[in-house]
């Protein structure tokens, strides 16, 4: 599992407690959105999430699979959208 040290750190910092967050974007945050992000990240196996990209593809991983937002540019905004069941 990738990014669980940054992922903690995002956790206390941004995700309250019913497993959601504001929408964060990643050039304000300590990460290049990818190690903390990515399908085998710590955060994507506890929560779902939004995704957008620089080309504005939205990838909400609750519904969409990861690899649809290959080729679509540098991870611009994140947004936690609830705990996964």
């Amino acid at each position: 599992m990738r990014g669980v040290k940054d992922g903690k750190q995002f956790e206390k910092n941004h995700i309250n407690e019913n497993g959601n967050s504001q929408i964060i974007a990643i050039n304000k945050i300590d990460s290049n959105g990818y190690n903390t992000f990515c399908e085998d990240s710590y955060l994507n196996n506890k929560y779902n999430m939004k995704k957008v990209y620089e080309n504005g593809t939205v990838i909400n991983t609750a519904t969409d699979e990861h690899k649809k937002g290959m080729g679509q540019g540098k991870l611009i905004s994140i947004e936690i959208t609830g705990i996964k069941k």
